[in-house]
């Protein structure tokens, strides 16, 4: 069995979580890549949960977000 629970869901960009948003603006900005968030095809974001070992073992999740342009597939994290 796995240790983690995942969940992905395909999501407008704008409803990614905005730490994820805030993100990938600042490395499009760092990297003057442009509007290249304009025109976003697809874009999704998974949330992986570890399954707990133990009684006092604390919940680890973890969030992952990709969009897909026409010219760009740009992947994001957040834990």
């Amino acid at each position: 069995m796995s240790e983690w629970k995942h969940r992905t869901k395909e999501i407008p960009f704008e409803s990614l979580p905005s730490p994820m948003v805030s993100s990938i603006n600042h490395h499009i900005e760092q990297h003057n890549l442009g509007p290249i968030v304009s025109d976003v095809l697809m874009c999704i974001q998974t949330d992986s949960e570890k399954v707990k070992k133990s009684l006092f073992g604390g919940a680890e999740i973890v969030q992952v977000g990709a969009a897909l342009t026409p010219r760009w597939l740009l992947c994001f994290p957040r834990s």
